[in-house]
């Protein structure tokens, strides 16, 4: 292939249809999702359990429990998600849930504050519902709310945008926090006990 037929195809993967009448029509018709998330998951009060526990032992001081975030496998496919297992511990979200999302247990007078920053979904109104390959409702279906991570998880959402500045999550969570986790781990609750080896 020459560089000028090279340099075509390039471009015409780089464009994207951005205006109006493209947008309102691949927004359009779509039918409304029956299959809504709005229980709490049977793992959700383990895991409240669980955080109750962490913030007895760490009393006035910020908690921070990223889930990670994709790996690339090859050009634009990502290898399957598993969050970090303090987060998956302290939230109850396993496998594929939820890439780029931080728990974060701000102190409180009598323990800690719980809240789960995630990225929204992109509505059909909204470009990165064409446009994003890693959460475009139009590439990988579609994803919960944050309405219904709430009731899944029975932990307050917020938008990702939202997250406290001054939180570096490469250095969370802290040594002593995940050593405590590491112990909690060691004595498996009734849920845990219950899943497939």
């Amino acid at each position: 292939m020459s560089d000028e037929t090279t340099e075509k195809t390039n471009k015409a993967r780089a464009l994207r249809p951005d205006n109006d009448e493209f947008k309102t029509w691949i927004g359009s018709q779509w039918a409304e999702p029956d299959d809504l998330e709005t229980t709490a998951s049977a793992s959700a009060p383990f895991a409240a359990e669980r955080r109750a526990r962490l913030s007895a032992q760490f009393p006035g001081k910020r908690i921070v429990a990223p889930a990670g975030d994709l790996k690339v496998r090859s050009n634009d496919t990502d290898y399957r998600f598993s969050p970090d297992r303090d987060f998956a511990y302290l939230t109850g979200l396993g496998t594929d849930r939820e890439p780029g999302a931080v728990l974060v247990m701000e102190p409180t007078a009598d323990g800690h504050e719980a809240t789960l920053y995630l990225e929204p979904p992109a509505g059909k109104d909204d470009d990165g519902f064409y446009t994003d390959p890693r959460t475009g409702e139009f590439w990988i279906g579609r994803r919960p709310g944050l309405a219904e991570f709430a009731a899944l998880t029975g932990i307050p959402t917020a938008p990702l945008a939202d997250l406290p500045g001054g939180i570096d999550l490469a250095k969370h969570p802290k040594k002593k926090v995940r050593a405590a986790l590491h112990q909690m781990r060691l004595v498996k609750d009734e849920w845990e006990v219950q899943q497939p080896a």
